[in-house]
């Protein structure tokens, strides 16, 4: 028992940096953009369960509920402000608004 458990742990690590990966992977792959915002996305909705959770609803709420509620804070800021850099040159993605050339 003493030597499943941090077998466990590992095997659950890292199926969560894999999807974090995956996810940063598909990203860039399909829109061509590099997006920094995950990992921030990636903790909001971890703090958005852990939130749901804490107010005294259920685990399995929280489990469906807040990774729909960061997926609409992701659609929004694709929307409003991923969209606008999509068709341009790859470096526009990296600098700030002030500093593009445009």
């Amino acid at each position: 028992m003493l030597t499943l458990s941090p077998a466990l742990n590992g095997v659950v690590l890292g199926s969560i940096l894999l999807l974090f990966s995956l996810g940063l992977t598909l990203i860039y792959g399909v829109g061509r953009i590099v997006n920094f915002a995950h990992g921030a996305l990636f903790s909001a909705g971890a703090l958005a369960g852990a939130w749901i959770a804490g107010a005294g609803y259920s685990f399995w709420l929280a489990l469906v509920a807040a990774p729909i509620r960061i997926g609409l804070v992701g659609h929004l800021l694709d929307w409003g402000v991923l969209a606008r850099i999509r068709d341009r040159p790859m470096v526009d993605s990296l600098l700030p608004p002030s500093a593009s050339p445009c």
